[in-house]
């Protein structure tokens, strides 16, 4: 089961970015950033903004998931 905190240090990882050039791409604080990363539950417009600085939509943090059923549960629990 992939968590959007999992995805976003995934997506992070893979081009080759820190949490502070992530917070400086996307407007986001670095605090605010790595607090998702350990597992806080962000506001859906907070992890839209964070997604598209990475060049993803958020209907794919959504939907490409082990558990879709979680994703929208945290996303949901965020709201």
């Amino acid at each position: 089961m992939t968590t959007i905190a999992q995805q976003l240090k995934q997506f992070r990882k893979e081009q080759n970015i820190s949490q502070k050039e992530l917070a400086h791409r996307s407007k986001i604080s670095f605090v605010t950033i790595n607090r998702i990363e350990g597992g806080s539950s962000p506001r859906i417009s907070v992890i839209t903004q964070i997604f598209k600085a990475l060049g993803k939509k958020i209907d794919y943090v959504i939907t490409d998931n082990t558990s879709e059923d979680m994703a929208l549960t945290e996303i949901n629990t965020a709201l």
